[in-house]
């Protein structure tokens, strides 16, 4: 378990945390351009077939793949990236760069844990960008990570201050997937070490350290749907720091959600 020493949970010091999300695009420059002008993300590195973004350090790789197929939204794959902001200036002032841009999210919600919202990028993957609340606040009565879908009342956030991207701080906190079924995908992350949160109706989320979640997995729109064969758009890879007990050097699983899940030795 990990030891928190401020209000706020340290993903760092999580046993498992993810590091790096891999999307395969067919439009490299309006992905690029859609993250850093409305996600506010930085580039780090470019060539012509992939774009390396993030904030102080990153996160985020768009590999340039015309040849893949278009993903199915209702296949195993991405439900949606998770984008952590320090704190809740941050997402005032980005809500408000939002709406001075004339762009609306497509939900906000309310999940005790966090608050989040929700949007697409333009080729139709999932994005949350959200903060978390203090741990001292997270479990219900029985000692339970409570996690319920409320609706946000933006109005409470704190006055908003000029936007001018990320703060350095910002990460990827989760990934939300689609699967084929629960019980594989339960069988997968608790055999990477992970431990099972929260259940819902159709969907268990997955944290490590004491965390709410750094994975979900989901059958809302995929239940029993098979892995697409062959490159397709979305997701292809992500890449956890991981505890040096757990694993002293880099290895690949592949996901029952058909992503490879890298996990790389903290440090290395």
């Amino acid at each position: 378990m990990t030891v928190q020493t401020s209000l706020y949970f340290d993903l760092d010091a999580a046993p498992l945390s993810v590091d790096h999300a891999t999307l395969l695009v067919h439009d490299l420059d309006r992905l690029t351009r859609f993250y850093i002008e409305v996600l506010g993300f930085r580039v780090h590195h470019q060539t012509t077939d992939q774009v390396l973004l993030g904030a102080q350090t990153p996160f985020l790789t768009l590999k340039n793949s015309p040849d893949a197929a278009r993903a199915d939204p209702n296949a195993p794959g991405l439900f949606h990236i998770a984008y952590l902001l320090p704190n809740r200036v941050d997402l005032a002032s980005w809500l408000q760069h939002l709406a001075q841009n004339g762009l609306r999210p497509q939900g906000a919600s309310d999940h005790n844990v966090s608050e989040a919202i929700y949007l697409s990028d333009p080729e139709g993957n999932g994005i949350e960008v959200y903060v978390d609340r203090p741990t001292s606040g997270w479990k219900d009565a029985q000692g339970a990570i409570y996690m319920p879908s409320l609706r946000l009342d933006t109005s409470t956030l704190p006055e908003p201050q000029a936007w001018t991207g990320v703060p350095e701080k910002t990460r990827i906190g989760h990934v939300h997937l689609q699967t084929t079924d629960i019980a594989s995908a339960e069988t997968f992350w608790t055999g990477l070490r992970m431990d099972v949160t929260a259940r819902y109706p159709g969907g268990s989320f997955f944290g490590s350290g004491g965390y709410h979640h750094q994975i979900a997995a989901n059958v809302w729109r995929s239940s029993g749907r098979a892995v697409e064969p062959g490159p397709k758009t979305g997701l292809s890879q992500l890449t956890f720091a991981v505890d040096r007990g757990l694993t002293t050097s880099a290895v690949t699983h592949l996901a029952p959600s058909g992503v490879d899940i890298t996990l790389q030795p903290k440090g290395l």
